[in-house]
């Protein structure tokens, strides 16, 4: 009997161990799933870089360590310029206390004087930083708020946060916690933070700080936004290009309305279109501030050989009827050899 009691609760044991590791490999793969699109935001807008200097390799799935959540905390809020400044002296000056730092690469000290020195970052009694051990959601929420200039008692954290970043009621809660939060979280906080404004709201937003400093472009491009030879005009007699020469017109869109310019070339032996590009306000690329957010959208033509024809664009919903564009913009263009 005894037997056969001890032979069911190892066989317990080790359904249980099977079921705690599945659940935990899918849940490492739904971090990557569920968090990958504002990696990717944050990487195009040069905030998030991930383990490679050459591409892009978020690795959502693993812990983030404090070191990790000190450099993008940094980095929000437009400090990072100030960090690589720092002389080596002032970097000892705020280091050298912390005994668990000897053996940090210089680079990260440099972030982690920073943060000690403006007041980001408090040490532990014990008189370490722990740079490699990792972090907990409620702290990094902590570290985020220290920079926007809140005080803030123990557990306080999440509802200011969710207050300043005026995140939505069903907010997901699973940053609100002591334990170790993966990179996939720690991104997901650093995103919402681009929202936040500072205690004393002179800073309305993280991302227009960014923006007014330099640190993100006001604007990003994607496709082939600046390839012309030539930038075509309308309503003038005659805009003159050469043959295998790059023409380009560039109008503003914004397909949220549902109009979209469409174009009609009069004789397509001599001008062809090559590729497509745009130039959008760097806001456009946040959830929230994408809706009714237009940009500028770029044709590139190429002349094939030389000649005369007309290039004709329409700013029209598709399924309005016909005659129904809201807009017309007309472009006399006359090719030739050289």
């Amino acid at each position: 009997m005894r037997g056969k009691v001890f032979k069911h609760a190892i066989a317990g044991i080790l359904c249980a161990v099977l079921l705690f590791s599945t659940a935990s490999y899918a849940t490492a793969g739904n971090i990557h799933n569920r968090f990958i699109e504002k990696a990717e935001t944050l990487y195009k807008l040069g905030l998030y870089k991930g383990i490679s200097q050459n591409e892009f390799n978020p690795d959502l799935d693993a812990l983030a360590d404090r070191k990790t959540a000190i450099i993008m905390a940094l980095r929000l809020m437009g400090k990072e310029k100030a960090v690589l400044e720092l002389e080596a002296s002032e970097v000892n000056k705020w280091t050298e206390k912390f005994k668990d730092l000897k053996n940090s690469p210089h680079w990260v000290k440099k972030y982690i004087a920073y943060a000690v020195k403006t007041g980001a970052l408090k040490g532990f009694p014990d008189g370490t930083i722990r740079p490699d051990a990792k972090i907990s959601g409620k702290q990094y929420l902590a570290l985020i708020l220290r920079q926007l200039g809140y005080s803030f008692k123990k557990n306080e954290e999440f509802n200011i946060f969710k207050d300043t970043a005026s995140l939505p009621l069903n907010e997901m809660e699973d940053y609100n916690t002591d334990l170790p939060i993966s990179k996939g979280l720690l991104v997901y906080i650093s995103y919402r933070t681009l929202d936040a404004h500072s205690s004393d709201y002179r800073i309305n937003s993280v991302i227009g700080l960014l923006i007014d400093c330099g640190v993100v472009k006001k604007h990003w491009e994607s496709g082939d936004y600046n390839k012309a030879n030539i930038m075509l005009e309308s309503g003038i007699k005659e805009n003159l290009c050469k043959v295998n020469e790059f023409a380009s017109v560039r109008l503003f869109e914004n397909k949220s309305t549902g109009y979209q310019w469409k174009f009609s070339i009069s004789d397509p032996e001599i001008l062809v279109l090559d590729s497509e590009g745009s130039v959008q306000p760097i806001t456009s690329l946040l959830e929230g501030h994408n809706l009714g957010v237009g940009g500028e959208h770029i044709w590139n033509f190429r002349a094939l050989k030389a000649g005369n024809c007309k290039l004709v664009f329409e700013y029209y919903r598709p399924w309005s009827s016909e005659g129904s564009a809201i807009d017309t913009k007309e472009y006399n263009i006359s090719i030739t050899l050289n």
